[in-house]
């Protein structure tokens, strides 16, 4: 609670990072370094350009490889970034969690066949196939009461405590999603993709060999990020634009924040009238006590 959209964002970004080192460490290829300084620091795409080296044990990877190299996307050991869901995600998940069954997914197939997600509540599930939306005889209106009547307190819960069917969806807080609010549309169905494209995140074409040539900005990281994978198992890969810049004379700036309104849906402790059904808009700066986010990752085989 109490953060920004741009902060979300980049939660979301340092999140991806410790999940993806912690998996490597786990396996054995890198050993834990607690002194990652400017730039030398582990990221997902630093790792994967082969431009950050670290604690690297190389006589367990070339056991496993049975080759001297770094661990690579397709060895199917990394996964793609956490980021906020889109505002059709989130309604597509609530929709499943309240047991309003008319819901229907459209057709992912821009989305880089990105079919399945992880709506994070610190346990995944699968929000499209329904695996854990086996409602009960109660009526939807009693059920949702008694997640207003769980939820509604002077702060925000974990979204694993009340009423099991929402995960918080419902008057707990209202959440910070990926999309630009424009007055002229409702609910956008465009796909991940252009969503990217309308926040200045396109999908950028870069080779892993054009990736170890590529400088790393200042803070250690590559100028973009991996959303996903297409279907022959490739990353997906759209440009970040970064607030902070270093100067000519090595002190740090920040730039302003867009002042572009995102969406946010739910709605939150503070205001007991509303539900899911609540949709507002701020600027990506802007934060609220009542305002938080969740995250959603692609699925990957």
């Amino acid at each position: 609670m109490g953060v920004s959209w741009q902060q979300a964002v980049d939660y979301c970004a340092w999140k991806t990072d410790r999940l993806n080192e912690s998996i490597l460490i786990s396996a054995g290829f890198l050993d834990f370094e607690p002194f990652q300084i400017n730039e030398d620091n582990f990221n997902t795409e630093a790792y994967l350009a082969g431009q950050y080296y670290g604690m690297t044990n190389e006589e367990k990877l070339e056991k496993t490889f049975g080759e001297p190299r770094m661990t690579e996307w397709r060895d199917q050991y990394l996964l793609p970034a956490f980021r906020l869901p889109t505002e059709y995600e989130w309604e597509l998940a609530y929709q499943h969690l309240s047991g309003q069954q008319e819901a229907k997914p459209i057709d992912l197939g821009i989305i880089i066949k990105m079919d399945r997600y992880y709506l994070n509540r610190w346990t995944p599930f699968n929000i499209i196939d329904n695996e854990m939306c086996a409602f009960d005889e109660n009526s939807f209106f009693k059920r949702a009461l008694r997640e207003i009547e769980l939820n509604t307190q002077s702060r925000g819960k974990d979204v694993a405590q009340g009423a099991p069917k929402f995960f918080g969806m419902d008057n707990n807080v209202s959440e910070w999603v990926l999309d630009l609010y424009d007055p002229e549309k409702n609910i956008s169905t465009d796909g991940l993709l252009d969503i990217y494209k309308s926040i200045g995140q396109e999908k950028v074409e870069i080779t892993n060999e054009e990736a170890q040539e590529m400088p790393k900005n200042f803070m250690g990281k590559m100028d973009y990020i991996i959303i996903g994978e297409d279907n022959k198992g490739e990353p997906i890969k759209v440009k970040v634009n970064y607030l902070f810049e270093l100067n000519d004379d090595n002190t740090i700036s920040v730039k302003e924040p867009s002042a572009k309104e995102r969406i946010y849906r739910g709605g939150s402790w503070l205001e007991k009238k509303y539900t899911g059904n609540k949709r507002g808009f701020l600027r990506s700066g802007s934060c609220a006590v009542n305002l938080g986010f969740r995250c959603v990752m692609a699925k990957v085989k």
